[in-house]
């Protein structure tokens, strides 16, 4: 009995380790780690990941920074990190959130509207060759305004890994670009917004990718996001070449069948959405990726924006070989997207077939509806394969608006 109680009274004590809070109360970017909530100053952003790697569970990072700190913006009542050099790999399990800072605020404005958080933490990078918070194991990162890095969020681990709540490549305001080279670079299982208004992001004005893939993907749920346009739709902030690059998406959902799940991407300049893969499809099964009932070349109120109208690209441009296990639209409520006033073909499949392409709205594109090139080599057509033969015949009689 002794032993078991003894067993007990040490699972206990080793379980209150499991996990901490470390509060962030300084933008020094020193690497200050003492983290002891009753003294002042002693715990630097640098510090707590530092802090986290060494300490074993999901711990989070907190915030507290009193305004007499040098890094407050007395213009804009927010507080400045302002790194020096890349911040130090993150190692074990942990949340970053920036809503813990008093005055902060998510967004509760409904669906396809602007997204409105209150940030008050931003951390902006020395230049855009140096890599901000890099995940070598499963990160979740919320509340903040990251800008000025190579790769604003790099995820390198099987994840789970979430960015929420964010504004990426923009200023406190998420309206004034502070471009990152990239966004986000997803990895393994990974949701990027999400269905509650509190959870979208806004990536825009990132030099070249507002979010592509360097590790493995297993599940991706991209919804509720703002991507190429300012927080309240009003503006492209500035160039981003592509919304959203993957190569070997795996169970990935880009939208959804709710209007809560919709993204809205629109200012890119060159596809909204782009989609390879490293190996040749020789089976049609499930797809690997849907794009649904997203709004794609539009701002507020349908106000025309587009996507690739500086580089004539498609605003959907799918280039894959073999099957394309690829659905853009569906058949249920919700699914089909708008996609306006890209630069080129609204949708552009090349060298894949069986791509279901339903319900969905075109309007204003520069180019044809949806331009299909077959793979090499393709013979007996299939059903699907068919229908694709069937719009490639037709494509140059689409009307804008049509939907298909």
């Amino acid at each position: 009995m002794q032993r078991l109680i003894l067993s007990s009274m040490l699972l206990s004590a080793s379980c209150s380790a499991c996990a901490a809070t470390f509060t962030v109360d300084t933008t020094s970017d020193a690497l200050i780690d003492g983290c002891n909530d009753a003294v002042a100053a002693d715990c630097s952003l640098r510090g707590a990941i530092t802090k986290a790697n060494n300490t074993p569970g999901t711990d989070t990072v907190a915030f507290a920074i009193p305004e007499s700190d040098a890094g407050y913006q007395i213009a804009s009542a927010h507080w400045r990190i302002t790194a020096t050099s890349t911040m130090p790999n993150i190692l074990d399990a942990l949340v970053i959130d920036g809503f813990t800072q008093p005055g902060a605020a998510p967004n509760t404005n409904p669906p396809l509207s602007s997204i409105a958080h209150l940030l008050k933490i931003e951390l902006r990078g020395p230049n855009t060759a140096t890599d901000g918070l890099t995940a070598y194991a499963p990160l979740t990162v919320r509340g903040l305004a990251l800008n000025q890095w190579r790769r604003a969020v790099f995820q390198y681990n099987p994840g789970p890994n979430v960015v929420e709540g964010c504004y990426i490549g923009l200023d406190i305001s998420g309206q004034t670009a502070v471009p990152n080279g990239t966004g986000i670079t997803i990895g393994g299982d990974v949701r990027i917004g999400g269905a509650d208004p509190a959870q979208g992001n806004v990536i825009a004005a990132n030099r070249d990718y507002g979010l592509s893939v360097q590790y493995g993907l297993t599940r991706v749920r991209i919804q509720g996001n703002i991507i190429g346009a300012s927080a309240d739709l009003s503006q492209v902030p500035g160039r981003q070449d592509f919304g959203i690059y993957l190569l070997d998406a795996r169970d990935t959902l880009i939208g959804g069948g709710m209007q809560a799940e919709a993204n809205v991407i629109s200012g890119n300049g060159f596809s909204a959405i782009a989609l390879s893969a490293s190996t040749f499809q020789t089976t049609n099964a499930a797809p690997h990726a849907r794009i649904q009932g997203n709004r794609i070349g539009v701002g507020l109120n349908d106000r025309a924006m587009g996507n690739g109208r500086s580089a004539n690209y498609p605003s959907i441009l799918v280039s894959l070989g073999g099957y394309c296990r690829v659905a853009i639209g569906g058949e249920g409520p919700g699914e089909g997207n708008l996609i306006a006033h890209g630069g080129n073909a609204g949708v552009a499949i090349g060298s894949c077939w069986s791509a279901p392409i339903l319900g969905n709205r075109f309007t204003g594109n520069r180019g044809i509806a949806m331009a299909i090139t077959p793979a090499p080599g393709a013979n007996a057509l299939n059903a699907s394969h068919a229908v694709i033969e069937a719009v490639k015949a037709a494509e140059a009689s689409f009307p804008p608006g049509v939907q298909w």
